[in-house]
């Protein structure tokens, strides 16, 4: 078994379609009330509200996702903030470093629907906090651990945490 796509239910088609097409680069094919994005990495559907309720005995609702997030990996989020900043009107989180060496934003599409863009960066200490296997650290545990015991004698250094 593969997952396809997710489908995307909406009562305007051509405008969600259109808004996906300036935001991931790919062309929409279709019609109306059914329409499939793909690109390199990238495979989304986008129906009408009405070819739901014909075909799919109305089993869902147009505007109403409060529960998925789309995650696309992009090569760098600061230009893709740039490059959407008049295509997207409702950014939720700026483009900020997070401590799992990922840089990302989150932005709602048209429909209210969540789409987080990530590029994945060095982070902030020089080594992966969650690596199990940095000998240094052992995962976040490990290095929280690290840094209370540093600040509890005094040192109040972190440099020597990670290995660069």
């Amino acid at each position: 078994m593969k997952l396809v796509h997710p489908r995307l239910v909406t009562k305007n088609v051509p405008g969600l379609a259109r808004f996906y097409e300036q935001v991931l680069g790919v062309d929409a094919i279709g019609s109306e009330d059914y329409v499939g994005l793909r690109g390199r990495g990238v495979a989304l559907a986008i129906s009408s509200k009405r070819s739901i309720d014909l075909f799919n005995a109305g089993a869902a609702e147009a505007a109403a996702n409060r529960s998925v997030i789309f995650d696309f990996d992009v090569d760098d989020v600061d230009k893709e903030r740039s490059r959407l900043h008049a295509v997207v009107t409702q950014f939720v989180l700026e483009p900020t470093d997070q401590p799992r060496g990922n840089r990302s934003m989150l932005f709602r599409d048209r429909e209210g629907n969540l789409v987080s863009f990530f590029s994945r960066v060095q982070p902030r200490f020089g080594c992966n906090l969650y690596s199990s296997a940095n000998p240094r650290n052992g995962g976040l545990l490990r290095l929280v651990l690290s840094m209370a015991g540093r600040f509890i004698k005094g040192t109040g250094r972190l440099s020597s945490i990670c290995s660069r």
